[in-house]
């Protein structure tokens, strides 16, 4: 359940549409998250957006569609966020090291897409740290 890509001049926008199942709760030191009211069912979505080249990131979380959540966090960013994860009923993150590479990950357990992130980053290179996580209330948080 978990996926990652290099950081390239070429690889600079990610795309992850997650079919799984859950509403999102998040914690970043972000502007405030956009949150919405999903109805309880099999389709709450989230995003996580982020610039691995900046600190710039934000989050959404219990959106009804997923075009919806990812407007809705990069609406929530304070900069070009073209790095995002976009998940259903599940928690996505993503991990950010020096010179840009980063790792990204979902999955139903917020520890799990965490700890993917910042290993997959760390395929890539060093210092990575996680940058933005955020889970819908329908994951195994």
């Amino acid at each position: 359940m978990t996926q990652f890509l290099p950081s390239s001049a070429r690889r600079r926008m990610l795309t992850a549409v997650v079919l799984t199942g859950g509403l999102i709760a998040g914690v970043t030191a972000t502007a405030a998250p956009a949150a919405a009211k999903c109805a309880p069912g099999p389709s709450c979505w989230g995003s996580v957006v982020a610039n691995p080249n900046t600190t710039a990131h934000g989050y959404a979380y219990n959106y009804v569609s997923g075009r919806a959540a990812n407007n809705a966090a990069q609406a929530n960013c304070p900069g070009n966020c073209g790095l995002y994860v976009i998940f259903r009923n599940a928690c996505g993150a993503i991990a950010v090291g020096n010179n840009g590479v980063y790792g990204w990950a979902w999955n139903r357990s917020r520890a799990r897409a965490r700890a993917a992130a910042v290993s997959n980053c760390r395929r890539y290179g060093s210092g990575c740290q996680l940058r933005v996580w955020s889970c819908t209330s329908y994951s195994r948080s």
